[in-house]
């Protein structure tokens, strides 16, 4: 009778170490035909410069979405189910689906959405409403201020030719610089707690932008973050779907910059920060003088998209502009929500 051989243990643990590499090389050979499954479904569908990666039971989805191409509300919402449709679709078991979302200007906003969800909302077992509130939205890079007209690099425009390129608080607006973002700003140092994506800075895993947008802070921390320790000064009433309102003496805002007397020939600009708001809104923005005259409006679509948004409205004054106590009226889909008022004297 044959005795059997023991295996010295060395041998044992190689074998298991190549027997556990081929399992890890096997699963990561299915992780990338699923990667690559889904990332051409959503090419097919439409989306451009697709970038798929699948972590467990969480897949992140990140397509370049052009500002001119950005859909109503309604039609939005279909395109962000359809998307966690398809790698529903394409992938066994649920999924939570983070569809990144990556604008013209290297601006970033992260929608999160469950497979389950955007099923009942295609499904019309879900309104749009009640979807939006399903879904979770986060600006991932600082956003930019929503102003008249759009910040289009790819068309020429930057911060030097096109207000709606403003820079941020920590950059200076040099185009012609090699380290200039898509905006023409460079940043005068690095934002702290965040890291850059493409030429836009984004806040480290359990961080959020402060209220100048200058760095990141404790997510988990205190709502208060201006730079000095004081709280956002509203100049006026806020309403019901705005956070804060500022009258400021120059773009970006910052507590500095805050006035509620100026002289004539100064530019005022009104900055706006809304509360989360989950339905579309018109904001239309009326200067009037100490007469009465209206000497200005403004028409501002707001998206609704489940968080904050920000804009600024600018008048600029004329050494002889009527002195005394001018008017703003900030009108929510034709209502007045937050009258607010400054002094023009020398």
């Amino acid at each position: 009778m044959k005795k059997c051989r023991k295996l010295p243990l060395i041998n044992l643990i190689i074998m298991a170490f190549m027997l556990c590499m081929g399992l890890f090389c096997s699963t990561a050979m299915a992780t990338q035909e699923e990667e690559q499954t889904v990332s051409q479904a959503l090419s097919s569908y439409g989306l451009k410069q697709v970038k798929v990666s699948i972590t467990g039971e969480t897949v992140r989805v990140r397509y370049l979405q052009r500002y001119s191409e950005f859909k109503a509300l309604d039609e939005a919402a279909v395109r962000v189910a359809e998307i966690a449709r398809l790698v529903n679709q394409r992938l066994s078991g649920q999924r939570q689906v983070f569809i990144e979302q990556l604008f013209d200007d290297d601006q970033i906003v992260e929608v999160a959405v469950a497979t389950a969800d955007a099923e009942r909302f295609l499904n019309k077992e879900l309104s749009t409403d009640g979807f939006l509130k399903k879904v979770t939205i986060s600006p991932l890079t600082r956003g930019v201020l929503i102003v008249p007209g759009l910040c289009e690099p790819d068309k020429g425009k930057n911060c030097r030719n096109c207000q709606a390129c403003v820079c941020y608080p920590n950059e200076v607006c040099a185009p012609a610089d090699p380290r200039a973002n898509k905006r023409g700003c460079v940043a005068k140092y690095i934002p702290e707690n965040a890291h850059l994506v493409g030429s836009e800075y984004v806040c480290n895993a359990g961080y959020k932008w402060n209220s100048d947008i200058t760095g990141c802070i404790d997510a988990a921390g205190s709502s208060v973050d201006l730079p000095d320790g004081k709280s956002p000064v509203s100049t006026g009433p806020v309403g019901a779907v705005f956070k804060q309102i500022l009258l400021l003496e120059s773009i970006p805002p910052s507590t500095w910059a805050q006035k509620s007397v100026f002289a004539p020939g100064d530019s005022i600009y009104v900055w706006v920060e809304s509360g989360i708001l989950n339905s579309p809104h018109t904001l239309e923005i009326v200067w009037a003088s100490p007469s009465g005259e209206i000497v200005k409006r403004e028409q501002f679509e707001l998206r609704g998209w489940g968080s904050r948004e920000t804009l600024w409205s600018e008048l600029n004054t004329s050494p002889d502009a009527m002195q005394g106590r001018w008017t703003i009226e900030l009108l929510i889909d034709g209502s007045v929500e937050a009258p607010i008022s400054f002094v023009l004297r020398p």
